[in-house]
């Protein structure tokens, strides 16, 4: 009885900790595009906006509108819309869709035909777990090409620390969509991090050799 006690107390306070970290990490990020220190692009944000909604909408549809089993999906929509809200606000409003970002659109429309055509969510959120998958194309496009990093650690670090936490009671509930939402951000947050870091280093490389030689 202790036991399963101290595991439901386990799993509510790292429900909290996750909610606090996301709520944390938007905040700071909406911090520094208000101070105008980074400037992201707001049609980036729109795309992947796209996807936790579309994600969250067929998730609540394949398992009844349970909102607690998948509660960092939920989060990531209202913290994605602050940070869509404060590029608007703060930057221009002006958008452009590259060719990439107007395809993912496209296949976002596709998902919901499909979940509408079919009545299909289950299927229909593994389609949208997939479109925001893509949707990271364009940041390690854009370090692989430019050779150097240009994300934020701390913003994706803490974005890392709140899905490990949220792993937790993930898991404890049992339920297959929320597990593939979370390891998904899991996976792919990783492999930005190690790209990030790479970059990083060589880099700093870089800049010891040329001052070496000079």
């Amino acid at each position: 009885m202790v036991g399963v006690c101290f595991w439901r107390s386990m799993k509510e306070v790292c429900t909290i900790l996750a909610i606090l970290s996301i709520i944390t990490t938007t905040v700071l990020y909406c911090h520094k595009v208000w101070s105008r220190t980074i400037q992201p692009t707001l049609s980036t944000w729109l795309t992947f906006l796209t996807g936790v909604v579309l994600s969250l909408a067929t998730f609540l549809l394949a398992t009844d509108w349970n909102f607690k089993s998948n509660f960092l999906n939920t989060i990531d929509v209202l913290a994605t819309t602050s940070i869509v809200v404060a590029i608007i606000a703060r930057g221009t409003q002006k958008t452009h869709f590259r060719p990439f970002e107007k395809w993912y659109i496209v296949g976002a429309a596709v998902v919901v035909v499909y979940g509408f055509v079919t009545g299909d969510a289950w299927h229909s959120n593994l389609f949208a777990q997939g479109l925001i998958t893509l949707g990271y194309i364009p940041m390690i496009i854009t370090l692989v090409t430019e050779k150097r990093n240009t994300e934020s650690f701390a913003t994706w670090c803490m974005i890392e620390i709140t899905c490990l936490i949220a792993l937790y009671p993930v898991l404890a509930d049992g339920d297959t969509l929320s597990i593939v939402y979370l390891s998904r951000g899991i996976v792919m947050i990783s492999l930005l991090l190690v790209l990030m870091t790479y970059y990083e280093l060589r880099g700093r490389r870089d800049l010891v050799r040329q001052g070496t030689s000079t």
